[in-house]
């Protein structure tokens, strides 16, 4: 397939499209914002890390496309122990929802990491999860961001003992940002697309960010008939 748009920049994008008369689908893949990781404050607290975003494409009629049409790239996410943000095309023709927020946490314990899933997403061609934050009730205290998802699987969920080896399932997808879980320090931020962020770490009162959560990423591909018309020409 021809590749007619790939966009990694964020916010709400607006074309003219006249398209290709050999053309009579496009497929739209877009992949949502990894959630950020939770924030600590007072000594000993932890947040929780962020999921990755989802990865959904739909397969859309030419007439969807013809004169304009509008897609939004998921901005990141900054602020902590917040869920991603959705990338879109046509409103709601696909949606690649965000990532779950990993929880912020000042009582001196540990937030719970975000949970990826596939809700409210929207693709009649395929929809993918993003990985989960560290289980830090089932791992050794981590609080590690998951994967976004990629458009060949579900996002990586993060590595739940000790430090961060969460990757990427591929095709696009981000990996999660670390995790502290010692001293006093932010997340590390997750990496696009859709990566979750890693959560915080608090030796004092001094409040700690979450690891910000990766932006999105849309991809439009075409394919044009007559390439199939010269397959085995020449």
């Amino acid at each position: 397939m021809r590749t007619f748009i790939s966009d990694t920049t964020a916010g709400t994008k607006t074309n003219g499209y006249t398209p290709p008369a050999c053309v009579q689908y496009h497929l739209v893949i877009c992949w949502g914002g990894g959630g950020a990781g939770g924030s600590a404050a007072t000594n000993g607290s932890q947040g929780g890390g962020g999921a990755g975003g989802q990865c959904c494409a739909g397969l859309l009629n030419t007439l969807a496309l013809n004169s304009s049409f509008t897609y939004v790239v998921a901005a990141a996410q900054s602020t902590s122990g917040t869920a991603g943000n959705d990338s879109t095309f046509n409103t709601n023709s696909v949606v690649a929802k965000g990532g779950a927020l990993g929880a912020n946490n000042s009582a001196g314990s540990k937030g719970a990491g975000g949970v990826g899933a596939t809700t409210n997403a929207v693709g009649n061609v395929f929809t993918y999860r993003g990985g989960s934050g560290s289980d830090i009730a089932q791992g050794n205290g981590v609080n590690n961001g998951g994967a976004g998802a990629g458009n060949t699987g579900d996002g990586v969920d993060a590595n739940n003992f000790g430090a961060q080896t969460t990757t990427s399932n591929g095709g696009g997808a981000g990996n999660g940002g670390a995790g502290v879980t010692s001293g006093g320090s932010a997340g590390s931020a997750g990496t696009q697309a859709g990566g979750g962020g890693g959560g915080a770490h608090a030796n004092n009162a001094t409040s700690r960010a979450g690891g910000q959560g990766a932006a999105g990423r849309v991809d439009i591909l075409y394919q044009d008939q007559r390439d199939l018309l010269c397959l085995g020409c020449g």
